[in-house]
Formats: C-alpha cells, structure tokens, sequence
C-alpha cells in the first residue's frame, strides 16, 4: 500500500483544506483571472466567487484566506501596499487547482458511476 501515491502532494491538499474555504477561494481565482486575462480584485474576486458557487463568502473570510494562500506561495499579490491590489494564482497555485478540480471531476465521475448502477439494480426484469 502506498505505492503510486505522492505524500508530498497529499500534504500540500491537507494544507489547503486545514481552513475552511481557501481551496474554494484558490479554485475560484483560478478561473476569475482566466476569465479576466489579468489578476483579479478583491471585489471582483468576491463577485466571481458568487457567480461560480452561487453561494456568498464573508469579506471577512475572504480576506484572512488571501494571506494564506499567498504565505502558502499559492497566490501572488501585485500592486500589494496599494488601495486595490489585485490577485492571481501563481504557478504553484494553478497546479493545486488542477490537482483539486482532477479529483472533483475524479469524484463526480464515480458517483455517477455509483448512481447509474445502483438505478440499473433497482430496475425489476
């Protein structure tokens, strides 16, 4: 048991998901700066994070996950000590979202799998 496995990744996913939404945040500002083609503000980050999980995230929690994701070297901050600064993910960070979002479709895929076959064995022949 174990072979195959990267402990070093599984320790830097643990970090990740030691505080409650900084995978979610870093998975959102992924896909804001790709969208966007730069980085991102806050409040647009705030607002990308809305549209994409249709679900809302304190500023306050928002703002204590950036750090640490940037202390994480997940996240770069540009323009830092200004009124806007603006955020991206580094290329650290865009390797943990793709880590994530492989094994949130990883996930998906096998619950639909789970899902299919039980249907199949609850139909009566």
């Amino acid at each position: 048991m174990g072979e195959g496995v990267n402990f070093q990744n599984l320790r830097q996913l643990n970090d990740l998901f030691r505080h409650r939404h900084d995978a979610l945040i870093l998975l959102c500002l992924v896909r804001a700066t790709i969208k966007a083609r730069r980085p991102v503000h806050f409040r647009e980050l705030a607002r990308s994070i809305m549209e994409q999980t249709g679900s809302y995230i304190a500023d306050s929690d928002l703002s204590r996950s950036l750090p640490r994701l940037k202390h994480s070297m997940l996240v770069a901050v540009h323009d830092e000590g200004t009124r806007r600064p603006s955020y991206a993910p580094t290329p650290l960070g865009e390797k943990q979202a793709a880590l994530l979002t492989f094994i949130l479709d990883a996930v998906e895929h096998r619950t639909q799998e789970l899902s299919s076959s039980q249907a199949r064995q609850s139909t009566p022949e």
